[in-house]
């Protein structure tokens, strides 16, 4: 994001112009993206404002120090209750502290409510948070299939949710029982469920999720996540482990497209630097120009 010389350049300009600090010039800047994302009718793309704001959030973090609330260190069985969620805090949250998420502001379609659906961990969003806090709370139910959120529930209430709780757990032992046979329509179409990786290490994952193999595997990751060239032979046995993992499931490993949106700092003198120093800044990499 602070590569973007469309964003910098904007930055440099009112700062030089306006006279004022990094941090409050940033903050207006990204009100204005926000109000124009407000303007797309496409509810998906609308959404996208949530990770601008995220990475905002740990910019200005940068910027200005403050302390924030950090979810892996939440007590047991705690409940969040936040005007909006971003990505990095969902990332951080653990399953077997946070048992829920409340917010004010989001949608089932923001990448936060996706990580915390893969977590297992149920989220409501459009929730009048300030007015919630004003109840006087004993305990919460976070409803995330239905979108609700019941206020001090009764005893009645509290056990049938309880047995929804046990009836789910019951349904997904099963489902998983069975995840390794094929996926089959009553009248024998097959359907194949393939993966996307970018670590090796997921492929455990993927073979108890009973996915049928790998429909992409980036092997940039292999390189970015080092920040250096892992050599010929070392590719080598990472997708010979893979392939043998796998055990007969189809692999396809997309070429690193390393360069444009994914930069790798090789250091100076590097058998393989010349081939990435002189990429030059594009204007739009991901379209070749």
């Amino acid at each position: 994001m602070m590569q973007d010389p469309l964003l910098t350049s904007v930055i440099e300009k009112r700062i030089r112009s306006h006279r004022r600090n990094t941090e409050s010039i940033f903050q207006h800047l990204i009100e204005e993206y926000k109000a124009r994302f407000k303007t797309i009718q496409d509810h998906y793309f609308g959404e996208r404002v949530r990770d601008i704001v995220d990475v905002a959030r740990r910019i200005l973090g940068h910027l200005c120090p403050f302390e924030r609330l950090k979810m892996a260190e939440v007590p047991h069985n705690s409940i969040i209750l936040t005007q909006e969620l971003v990505p990095t805090e969902t990332v951080e949250a653990n399953a077997s502290l946070v048992s829920g998420f409340i917010t004010a502001v989001g949608g089932i379609t923001s990448h936060a409510a996706i990580i915390a659906r893969a977590k297992g961990i149920p989220y409501v969003a459009n929730v009048d948070i300030k007015g919630l806090k004003k109840v006087d709370l004993h305990s919460l139910i976070v409803d995330g299939s239905q979108g609700i959120v019941i206020l001090n529930p009764t005893r009645a209430t509290l056990k049938r949710y309880q047995e929804m709780q046990k009836s789910y757990q019951k349904s997904y032992k099963l489902l998983k029982s069975v995840a390794h046979l094929k996926g089959e329509t009553i009248d024998g179409y097959e359907v194949r469920l393939f993966a996307n990786l970018e670590s090796p290490k997921e492929i455990d994952q993927l073979i108890k999720a009973g996915a049928s193999g790998v429909g992409l595997f980036r092997s940039e990751y292999l390189f970015l996540s080092q920040q250096k060239f892992p050599t010929e032979e070392e590719q080598f046995c990472i997708y010979k482990k893979m392939v043998k993992a796998l055990k007969g499931r189809p692999l396809v490993i997309r070429v690193f497209d390393l360069g444009g949106d994914k930069k790798i700092d090789l250091p100076l003198g590097h058998a393989h630097a010349k081939y990435f120093s002189d990429i030059g800044c594009e204007p739009n990499p991901a379209l070749g120009c």
